[in-house]
């Protein structure tokens, strides 16, 4: 079944009706996004894969990227400089 991202409410028949979440991906099938396209051209859009790799990259990389080195006077420094207001 073909993975597609509602984009507007739709409702699909499986037994029984399903609504699929906005903006979420949905395996639909054949004849649904067959039906769909006839009567709600614009509710459905193919999942941007390249855009969600770009997304899964840079949140592995923030991950991974070690936290900036302090800089200043250090605290003990600040603290004294505090005790002199």
């Amino acid at each position: 079944m073909p993975v597609m991202i509602p984009v507007q409410s739709v409702k699909v028949d499986r037994n029984g009706p399903v609504i699929p979440t906005i903006g979420e991906p949905f395996d639909f099938t054949d004849d649904e996004i067959t039906e769909l396209d006839v009567s709600a051209p614009e509710a459905l859009t193919v999942p941007d894969v390249r855009a969600a790799e770009r997304l899964l990259a840079a949140v592995q990389a923030a991950q991974n990227k070690p936290a900036p080195k302090a800089r200043g006077r250090g605290k003990a420094k600040a603290d004294e400089d505090m005790e002199d207001l």
